[in-house]
């Protein structure tokens, strides 16, 4: 069975699925009731992350990042300091080609599975709309490897060493 993770507007997935496709009353009935996992599973991004631990093993900052919390705090620190200062990193993506086969391959996805939906929300064009956000925010990430070669940032890496 496939589902439609759009179409599931005033429900949670977890109400959907155990409600609507397992049927499973007991624990449909204990979601309705409040019952809720003790943690979500909320996506974020680790652009900085990545840079703060690269930075760290590389010896470009000082301070430990042994803990989550400090991790957080260098990883803030620095996206601050990069959006303070207007800065424009580079970035990596893949292949328009590959990108190209992505686009194509949920087009067809999207025909042969979701067709009134597809249709519905505006077709090829809304899709590739939509896509094209995507690859920008979803796709594409710091280019850690020339941010250092190119030591675009060292100067605050040093300032980041109270950790």
């Amino acid at each position: 069975h496939l589902v439609n993770m759009h179409d599931i507007a005033g429900k949670d997935l977890s109400e959907n699925f155990f409600c609507d496709n397992l049927r499973a009353e007991a624990v449909c009935t204990a979601i309705k009731e409040g019952a809720k996992p003790s943690k979500s599973n909320v996506g974020f991004d680790h652009e900085y992350q990545r840079l703060a631990i690269r930075a760290k093993l590389d010896g470009r900052m000082k301070g430990k990042l042994d803990k989550p919390i400090k991790l957080a705090k260098a990883s803030q620190f620095l996206e601050t300091k990069v959006k303070e200062r207007n800065m424009t990193l580079p970035r990596i993506c893949p292949s328009a080609e590959l990108l190209k086969k992505v686009f194509y391959a949920e087009l067809e996805a999207e025909r042969t599975h979701l067709l009134e939906w597809h249709d519905r929300t505006g077709g090829e064009e809304a899709l590739s709309e939509l896509y094209q956000k995507a690859v920008k925010k979803k796709f594409c990430s710091l280019d850690v490897d020339t941010i250092f070669e190119r030591g675009l940032m060292d100067d605050i890496f040093r300032e980041c060493k109270y950790w």
